[in-house]
């Protein structure tokens, strides 16, 4: 399996590399209530009958008492091992056999990540949870936490789904609040992404959500659905099977779209975009003619004017035709642009100058360019 994703993840990170897109940050939208961007959410009862969504009242802690057992949600000194899924965030005791203790993960830094006395769960596998004594380093405790994917939403995220009804129907999660719940801790761990049209942000219907971590969207969408495969087949020809044809032909243009898309941005915050922007994202239009709606993924606005950006990444070079096809189809939609921005792997064939002036091309070079 880690032969398999050693090597899709090799050539994608060397294209990653070599265009800056691992230094850049995509910005979020933190300014936006997760509660209310959700269609199918409803809002939590916390006094309904008893069940998952449930939180029960904790008492108040009286100076001097010890932590209460609704307090611990893992004791280290009770618990050798422990079930977690992907998302999912635990407390953990402060004391252990009353020691004060600090936490750190031992192995599996890659499955979980602590911060103080909590736990997150990042990915699937197992770690080794340390607690060790503030007085006495030599009295240590540990824990094998293992996670798992059960009702995860990665699989149906990597499957293309990303309106959250059909996150819900595709996914094993028992309910809207839970499925909330889920999404709003990947969205914090930066596992998720949630974005919105530029043209209609305010559109709860529209709301987008996407794995934003390159390695859980390829296990996600290569191994995890394949592992009864993967563990009697050999790891070559398992990647020429199941991942080399869509790795190249759509994981890697869908990657390269989002370098490009972090291109735009960090020029447009250099100051070094003759058309700058306001805004950046997704534009999504209908088109009642052929009688269809969808989404354009990277268009910029600045004052009502909008310019469209397509990137391709293909070893031929694109050419006056293409280029004219593309843009038809974007006025088809009724989106009406200054100008249409390319971004091509190969180059481009000769292009008239007249027309050039309504376009903005960009070639591979550009993108590591130091000017």
């Amino acid at each position: 399996e880690k032969t398999v994703m050693r090597k899709a993840l090799g050539i994608l990170l060397s294209i990653m590399l070599i265009l800056g897109f691992i230094s850049c940050q995509q910005p979020t939208n933190s300014s936006d209530d997760f509660a209310n961007q959700n269609p199918t959410e409803q809002p939590k009862d916390e006094t309904t009958d008893k069940g998952e969504n449930e939180k029960e009242e904790i008492p108040p802690v009286v100076e001097g008492e010890e932590e209460t057992e609704e307090e611990i949600l893992l004791n280290l000194g009770l618990t050798k091992t422990y079930s977690m899924l992907i998302g999912e965030t635990v407390n953990l005791a402060s004391m252990i056999d009353e020691c004060d203790v600090w936490y750190e993960v031992q192995s599996g830094d890659d499955v979980i990540s602590v911060d103080g006395n909590t736990i997150s769960a990042i990915s699937v596998g197992t770690a080794t949870l340390k607690a060790t004594d503030w007085e006495d380093e030599s009295r240590t405790w540990k824990c094998v936490i293992t996670v798992s994917a059960e009702g995860f939403t990665g699989t149906a995220l990597a499957k293309g789904y990303v309106r959250f009804s059909d996150i819900l129907s595709q996914s094993k999660v028992s309910s809207s609040p839970t499925l909330v719940d889920i999404l709003e801790k990947l969205i914090k761990m930066d596992v998720v992404t949630k974005e919105f049209p530029i043209n209609d942000e305010n559109n709860r219907k529209k709301v987008g959500y996407y794995v934003s971590d390159q390695l859980t969207l390829f296990y996600f969408k290569y191994i995890y659905r394949n592992l009864s495969r993967l563990a009697v087949m050999d790891s070559d020809v398992f990647y020429e099977k199941f991942i080399k044809n869509d790795f190249e032909e759509h994981y890697v243009p869908k990657t390269f779209e989002q370098v490009c898309k972090q291109f735009l941005i960090r020029k447009n915050r250099l100051g070094e975009l003759e058309d700058s922007f306001e805004k950046i994202g997704k534009y999504y239009y209908d088109d009642p003619v052929n009688h269809k709606n969808g989404e354009f993924d990277i268009v910029t606005e600045n004052d009502s004017s909008y310019i469209f950006y397509e990137a391709k990444f293909k070893d031929e070079k694109l050419d006056k035709n293409l280029i004219y096809t593309e843009i038809k189809q974007v006025n088809d939609t009724g989106l009406v642009c200054n100008k249409y921005g390319f971004f091509s792997k190969s180059g481009y064939k000769e292009i008239d100058e007249n027309y050039k002036k309504q376009l903005i091309l960009y070639s591979i070079e550009d993108l590591f360019s130091e000017d």
